[in-house]
């Protein structure tokens, strides 16, 4: 993907939690987030919760760096990213 395109698998401006766990990268879309969603990385696991402000990252190993983003901006910089919309538990 060159510089400046985004990734198709959701429509551009869709509202979720960036999570990069070394060169893993994983977008979770609000709308599938919920009471308690958890995302199974290599550095281990990231957990968020919807709140009325938005996303919240309850708990992210060391090493793991999260992000409240649109799906165009996070995919534009991690060409990579895996949409995640099933919690691991």
């Amino acid at each position: 993907m060159p510089i400046g395109d985004f990734g198709d698998a959701l429509p551009k401006k869709t509202l979720g939690l960036g999570i990069k766990a070394g060169e893993q990268s994983f977008f979770v879309p609000a709308s599938e987030i919920g009471e308690r969603f958890v995302v199974e990385t290599q550095l281990g696991h990231v957990i968020a919760v919807s709140t009325d402000a938005g996303v919240q990252v309850v708990n992210a190993p060391k090493g793991v760096q999260t992000v409240q983003s649109f799906y165009y901006s996070f995919s534009a910089f991690h060409p990579k990213t895996v949409v995640v919309t099933e919690s691991a538990e």
